[in-house]
């Protein structure tokens, strides 16, 4: 926030338009236009109607566009509308009409306001020290000047601080990337064990199987070929004993 002035008699905004208005009714005649319609505007200003104290100052400046003072009181009155870089453009374009130094360093001092609003706190600490340039007593400029850097010395602070932490969490993400990178490399080479074990036990089950069935086989073999054997032999042995009975009778002559 700027600095408050309530405390004194006449608004700084307001007291920078009399002043003003004193010089370009110095310059003008009491009778002209644009010094109606500016008188107007401060009026309108003074009320707090900003919309309407803009018309009368642009509609002062069409009789005199070379005026740094209506260019101050339009911008103002832009800046009261929170219209901050119209504000500045305005005021920032009438400073190469004037040599006074009070008049610069008021236009000085409002551009750094709006800079300010604007949050963008190099442009206004610039601005300020140009309206001390001009006015070193003003004191308005001088606390605006000091908040301004207290503010962009916090924010660069605060920028580290969330520049470091944005590091440490992308630390922290690349970490954990790493980790999940990991987690899921050793969980596809379980799952890839998992099923070469699950394939190597299948295999030695078929060839279990195998094996069993060849051996059963190999039985079936052994015991027919024993069987036959058996048979065979049996068979030898029943012959050879018909053959030895059959040789003890004897042979009856047939008389």
């Amino acid at each position: 926030m700027l600095k408050n002035t309530s405390s004194r008699a006449v608004s700084p905004y307001i007291k920078a338009l009399l002043y003003l208005i004193g010089i370009f009714i110095i310059a003008a005649s009491a009778e002209a236009s644009p010094a109606k319609e500016n008188k107007e505007g401060i009026k309108a200003f003074s009320d707090e109607k900003y919309e309407q104290a803009l018309t009368h100052f642009q509609s002062a400046a069409v009789g005199d566009p070379k005026s740094p003072v209506l260019g101050h009181n339009i911008g103002v009155a832009m800046f009261k509308q929170k219209r901050y870089d119209k504000a500045i453009e305005t005021m920032g374009k009438y400073l190469q009409n004037t040599t006074d130094s009070t008049l610069l360093s008021k236009l000085y001092y409002n551009i750094g306001n709006g800079y300010f609003r604007k949050d963008t706190l190099t442009k206004a600490i610039e601005a300020y020290k140009n309206a001390l340039k001009y006015n070193p007593n003003d004191q308005d400029a001088k606390f605006n000047l000091e908040l301004a850097r207290a503010l962009l010395k916090q924010n660069s602070k605060k920028q580290s601080q969330n520049n470091q932490q944005q590091q440490q969490n992308q630390q922290n993400q690349q970490q954990q990337k790493q980790q999940n990178q990991q987690q899921d490399q050793q969980k596809q080479e379980q799952q890839q064990n998992q099923q070469q074990q699950k394939q190597d036990q299948e295999k030695n089950q078929k060839q279990q199987e195998q094996k069993e069935e060849q051996n059963k086989n190999e039985m079936n073999k052994k015991q027919a070929k024993a069987l036959l054997n058996a048979m065979e032999d049996n068979e030898k042995k029943q012959q050879k004993q018909r053959m030895q009975s059959g040789g003890t009778h004897k042979l009856m002559k047939d008389w």
